[in-house]
């Protein structure tokens, strides 16, 4: 096993110098990403699809790694550095320790390791700013579980999980999600021993220990090395956004919205509530101002998931009915996509002129 004091002189200097020059790649890299993807975008009108990380241009899958793999890989690694680069310096003010000894300390805490260094705030003022500084990590994790949870590729796993049964959830949820942190656990543990000079059933047993938030440790054994310590937090701000895929899947699957309304009874009344589903019977009302304002009220919502349902009524008996359903995929074009004279045919799946919809038949 490795010797803690062979490391002790240079671990602290080595692993600041390691998350600067990892802060500063990042950051450079992302701005020629971002700069080039800029530099194409001129070449022609700027889409809804666009964005900073990736073209509408692009498949739907291949948008969704290129920017998951940039906002996990690069975005929420460089959040924590720079908040330990921030708050570290901060703490160690207050406690009169050296920078490195603040870093060190803030970034294990942020990331969820615990501290890296065996000292601990004892001034007052250093305890009120480890609070804050532990409330601040506590944002941040949050908002790396909602960035992941919202992201193209949680969307897409949410979208396909959202349409199978409950077995098939089920499979997901405790099948395939508890393997993908284990293979998460073996590759991150086997680099760790190969760091460490541990066996790889020791950095197995690390890694699973610490991602899964085991209080009591698998292994009494904890990474001494610079770079050791340093893969172990980027492991495990993949964790958390493993961890934000999981909470989108699960909080936006139908059976969690079944449940809730049966815990809380459905909320129908509220705007916010209003599926397609409910607007679309709103549509087939009998009396012909209801299906008039429903119609209105899907335009003013900019749903794409409306487009079809509107469809249905322009040929209503009703000429008023016609006019707003009209006017409602006019004014869903214009807050939806590029073309205001376009809107999305689902059955052809793509956009076509307005005034064309008019002759297609339902």
């Amino acid at each position: 096993m490795v010797d803690p004091k062979r490391h002790q002189q240079t671990s602290h200097s080595s692993l600041l110098g390691l998350s600067t020059w990892f802060t500063c790649v990042g950051i450079v890299f992302l701005l020629l990403w971002g700069g080039a993807l800029q530099c194409y975008r001129r070449k022609r009108e700027r889409r809804r699809g666009d964005g900073f990380l990736a073209l509408d241009d692009w498949e739907p899958h291949i948008r969704g790694i290129t920017s998951f793999t940039g906002i996990v890989g690069i975005i929420v690694p460089v959040m924590f550095f720079a908040q330990s680069f921030m708050f570290g310096g901060l703490l160690a003010a207050f406690e009169g320790w050296t920078y490195e000894d603040g870093f060190e300390y803030v970034l294990g805490n942020a990331v969820g390791i615990g501290p890296l260094i065996d000292m601990q705030p004892s001034a007052h003022l250093g305890k009120a700013g480890n609070i804050v500084v532990s409330l601040l990590s506590l944002i941040a994790c949050s908002t790396v579980l909602g960035l992941t949870a919202t992201s193209a590729t949680a969307l897409q796993l949410i979208t396909g999980v959202d349409g199978l049964n409950k077995r098939v959830l089920c499979l997901v949820l405790f099948l395939i999600v508890p393997a993908m942190l284990v293979i998460l656990a073996v590759a991150s543990g086997l680099i760790v021993a190969l760091l460490e000079d541990w066996t790889v059933l020791y950095g197995f047993l690390f890694m699973i220990g610490n991602l899964c938030g085991v209080q009591t440790p698998f292994t009494q054994d904890t990474p001494q090395t610079v770079e050791g310590n340093f893969v172990t937090c980027l492991c495990f701000t993949l964790e958390l956004a493993v961890s934000g895929v999981i909470i989108g899947i699960i909080g936006d699957h139908p059976a969690l919205h079944n449940l809730m309304d049966f815990l809380e009874g459905a909320h129908s009344d509220s705007a916010n509530q209003l599926t397609t589903d409910s607007l679309d019977d709103l549509l087939k009302n009998e009396s012909w101002e209801v299906r008039m304002a429903t119609a209105e009220l899907m335009g003013k919502l900019g749903n794409v998931m409306y487009a079809e349902p509107l469809k249905a009524i322009l040929n209503d008996d009703v000429h008023k009915v016609r006019d707003a359903a009209t006017a409602a995929l006019a004014l869903l074009a214009a807050n939806t996509f590029t073309d205001p004279d376009k809107i999305w045919d689902v059955s052809a799946d793509k956009e076509v002129p307005i005034d064309l919809r008019l002759s297609v038949s339902i």
